[in-house]
């Protein structure tokens, strides 16, 4: 979601015809919000800034558990 937030201020800049899109990870990223991704494609688009959050305290759920899956 953030890259998506990212990409909507993008849009209001002027220069925005000179940032590159990257087109394909904007579909993997559409069809993992849909449920099209499996946990391993999951933590390779997400699995950085899952980290990070978890880092500064801001998840505790552990990969796998009854939290993670609801």
């Amino acid at each position: 979601m953030q890259r998506l937030t990212f990409v909507d201020e993008l849009r209001d800049d002027p220069l925005w015809p000179g940032v590159g899109i990257d087109d394909l990870l904007v579909k993997r990223l559409h069809d993992a919000i849909a449920g099209h991704a499996n946990d391993a494609e999951l933590g390779a688009l997400v699995g950085a800034q899952i980290e990070r959050f978890r880092a500064a305290g801001n998840l505790d759920a552990e990969p796998g558990s009854d939290e993670c899956r609801s």
